[in-house]
């Protein structure tokens, strides 16, 4: 390579190293994932919101439930350690399902690609099973909201409402 490179001067040719190849692939790969790495964050953030909403209409369809609950004894201790359970058990659900469907995405893009791409993907179970406790967690600080909202209702009103 440097023979040809001495040989050309400065005339330039499109002769590069492995080592070099390699780099310049993984520059461009990196640039191109660099928007989509930064777009995991935005859409981790809207996912929050959405359970957020989705907690809180379950909040707002239970409401008068809640408030029966309560006027026949539901300490706010209850009703906190109900919708944590309710909150748990949503995201657990939504974690695994997610958990799979991704697996199964990834083997399914390299099994289609794969004659095509000499890469086999290093799937970690660490990450899948780091990424499920985020959605679990995310499920049980959105279930926050319909706990404040609970602490701070009006049983009569409530339970007349119709």
């Amino acid at each position: 390579m440097v023979q040809l490179r001495d040989l050309f001067g400065e005339t330039s040719n499109w002769s590069r190293t492995v080592e070099e190849f390699n780099a310049d692939a993984l520059s461009t790969v990196g640039a191109f994932l660099q928007p989509m790495h930064s777009m995991t964050w935005f859409i981790l953030l809207l996912a929050a919101v959405g359970v957020i909403n989705n907690l809180l209409i379950n909040y707002l369809q239970k409401r008068r439930s809640i408030a029966m609950y309560k006027s026949v004894g539901l300490s706010n201790r209850q009703n906190m350690k109900m919708t944590l359970i309710e909150g748990f058990s949503s995201g657990l659900a939504g974690a695994a399902i997610a958990v799979f469907v991704s697996y199964m995405e990834i083997q399914t893009i390299f099994l289609v690609a794969g004659p095509k791409i000499s890469t086999v993907p290093e799937l970690n179970a660490n990450l899948f099973l780091a990424a499920g406790g985020m959605g679990i967690l995310v499920t049980l600080l959105g279930s926050a909201v319909p706990i404040f909202k609970s602490r701070s209702m009006k049983l009569v009103e409530e339970i007349k409402f119709e």
